[in-house]
């Protein structure tokens, strides 16, 4: 009697099975070994009141906030100060570039201590204490001195040849800027990002004055609740310390090469 001959279609078909089945058998074991740690994880940002309201829910508070005024602000940090450096950098005023400059460059030199009084008085006035949108327009503002000084230093040592050989192809000055100029700063726009990033993360005075509500303050703030007028939990305040301090961290450890790059391309071109 012959021996019975498996088609290929067949022992494609058995693989494909198996195949199938032990990727739903990993992934499986996977999401019940990684999902109680992302739930610790996240957990571990909430309150009481949020645990006991909603067990599975993401916090609200502290660190949220940290991330909402950090991504944001770093955002609006950098797109600003690319249009703004590309201006006093290409564009066909220089005696006035100069002049905004250094205006820009005076805005460095202050300090959120020495602005806060009149900070909150003006931001009472128009009803912005105590909000998002008025934290980030403030972290905003102290950012870009910093960040249009390095990068137009930086393009301005750019050949302008380039601009002109775009502007000799067609190309519009808008098209010449997210074409030519955002790929060539690169560089210093990644440092300029974590630099506005790691200031604002770990920035301290300014959420404490403006910020009067849970749902507004921010991660340090939260740190410093820990102390009271009947003592100081230490052991929570270090424990905070850490989940503030590890993403800094990260952060630096991961991009500490491209800073000094940035650093050293946007202070000695030009």
């Amino acid at each position: 009697m012959a021996p019975k001959v498996i088609a290929g279609g067949d022992r494609a078909t058995s693989g494909l099975v198996g195949k199938t089945i032990s990727y739903i058998v990993f992934a499986t074991w996977a999401l019940i070994t990684v999902l109680p740690l992302i739930w610790m994880f996240y957990s571990s940002f909430k309150s009481n009141d949020e645990l006991i309201t909603n067990i599975y829910a993401l916090p609200h508070d502290l660190f949220v906030n940290s991330v909402i005024y950090t991504s944001v602000s770093t955002f609006l940090i950098a797109f600003l100060s690319l249009m703004i450096s590309f201006a006093l950098s290409k564009m066909p005023f220089r005696k006035l570039s100069s002049l905004v400059l250094a205006l820009i460059g005076m805005g460095y030199l202050l300090s959120i201590q020495s602005v806060i009084i009149p900070l909150f008085l003006m931001l009472s006035s128009a009803k912005l204490t105590d909000t998002h949108f008025g934290i980030i327009i403030v972290y905003t503002a102290f950012g870009l001195p910093l960040a249009v000084l390095l990068l137009t230093q930086f393009m301005r040592g750019l050949p302008d040849s380039l601009i002109e050989s775009a502007y000799m192809d067609g190309a519009s000055v808008f098209r010449t800027f997210t074409s030519i100029m955002v790929p060539m700063s690169t560089p210093v726009i990644i440092t300029v990002s974590i630099i506005s990033a790691l200031g604002i993360w770990n920035e301290f005075l300014l959420v404490l004055v403006l910020a009067s509500s849970e749902s507004t303050k921010s991660l340090p703030v939260g740190v410093y609740s820990f102390t009271s007028l009947m003592g100081t939990q230490l052991g929570w305040q270090l424990a905070a310390l850490v989940i503030a301090t590890a993403p800094a961290m990260a952060v630096y450890l991961a991009f500490n090469k491209s800073i000094t790059k940035g650093v050293v391309a946007g202070a000695l071109k030009g």
